[in-house]
């Protein structure tokens, strides 16, 4: 289940994924570029958000 998300970290969490989705598309971006553009591992951005819908 995903936890609360301080606002800070959803904004950027949000700036990263948009960044992400312009590059590569949104069928072909992953969690894993998401997680690479936040310097974080993918197991943690999963506990932020499910996936990436």
């Amino acid at each position: 289940m995903a936890r609360s998300i301080p606002a800070d970290r959803f904004s950027a969490i949000v700036a990263a994924s948009a960044r992400v989705f312009i590059a590569h598309g949104y069928q072909r971006t992953q969690v894993q570029d998401v997680a690479d553009a936040l310097a974080l591992a993918k197991g943690t951005l999963y506990g932020y958000a499910q996936g990436k819908a």
